[in-house]
């Protein structure tokens, strides 16, 4: 029965949802994360058989509000209480339908229906630059927009969805979704970084620019990680960012899209920092990313993964 569920909700509700005006098509994404969020239910959950995003996220966002009190210079007693730490992993789950309903809406053509700002700012960007995103709010349809502004794109995806524990619906459905992306993209595609991070890197020497997701936590050992000041503490991330912009020489741009309604959304960008020979040349793209998510925690629906980015 649960595996007909989820073969019915990837292959089929899902894409429903999606063709529905869409204020009705965003009420329903709202009631599926609430759902989500009571049952604690996630594809990487339903992958492994065991619950565990809801306690995971809760502990981040109790760690989060301990940054920003003592950031803030408040009395600590004066956290989040129990109950909104709740509201928020509610809202985390939320977040997450979202993203699962906006890449039906790219997978059935509806992104022409929405309306976007930040235009102006993007045009002042440099041509060619590594976009330096996170998983908060909408970053697919962020990146999808900025091929339809005209930037040729690819972008570096993981193929932990190919695991053969999930569910072969959801394994479908993430790549029709990439797929759709990629027909925004003049050329470019998504690349697996397990396998193609070579022509990954080539795609930018022809004139792509790369999109990275820039919230994975590194690996402890010999340059395995890039250590940056990231919500309040010095953590090990990921260093496929750091290094793939020494390497091309390309300048890197923070990007957020931020959901307003149902069919208005807002692309926001940092300023471009450009790789030198100072060691702190990323920190700000770091400080970037610190400061969107702790204006609404609850919108960065990867924040389980601050569980593995202790601070040094």
């Amino acid at each position: 029965m649960g595996n007909d569920l989820i073969s019915w909700e990837y292959g089929t509700w899902l894409g429903l949802t999606a063709k529905l005006p869409l204020p009705i098509g965003a009420c329903l994404s709202t009631l599926r994360g609430a759902i989500n969020a009571a049952r604690d239910r996630d594809w990487r959950s339903l992958t492994l058989g065991q619950p565990y995003v809801r306690e995971r996220t809760a502990l981040a966002l109790k760690e989060l509000e301990v940054i920003r009190t003592l950031r803030d210079g408040y009395d600590r007693s004066v956290g989040r209480s129990a109950r909104s730490i709740k509201q928020g992993t509610r809202e985390r789950f939320i977040y997450s339908a979202f993203e699962e309903w906006q890449a039906a809406l790219i997978q059935n053509d509806r992104v022409k229906k929405l309306s976007f700002e930040g235009e102006a700012h993007h045009k002042k960007l440099p041509r060619q630059a590594i976009i330096a995103t996170m998983h908060v709010d909408s970053p697919m349809l962020g990146l999808v927009q900025l091929g339809r502004w005209g930037r040729p794109l690819c972008a570096l995806s993981s193929d932990i969805v190919e695991d053969p524990r999930v569910h072969p619906a959801i394994q479908e459905f993430f790549k029709a979704k990439y797929s759709a992306m990629a027909t925004h993209w003049h050329g470019g595609r998504c690349m697996h970084k397990e396998r193609e991070l070579s022509p990954f890197i080539r795609a930018a020497v022809d004139g792509q620019s790369l999109a990275i997701f820039c919230d994975v936590p590194g690996k402890s050992g010999h340059a395995k990680g890039y250590l940056a000041p990231f919500l309040g503490a010095n953590r090990l991330m990921a260093p496929v960012l750091h290094r793939v912009a020494k390497r091309l020489d390309l300048p890197v741009v923070g990007m957020l899209c931020r959901r307003l309604s149902a069919s208005k959304y807002r692309v926001e960008f940092s300023q471009p920092c450009h790789p030198n020979e100072a060691a702190d040349w990323l920190f700000p793209i770091y400080q970037f990313w610190s400061d969107k998510i702790s204006e609404n925690p609850s919108s960065w629906w990867a924040s389980d993964l601050l569980c593995d980015l202790p601070g040094q």
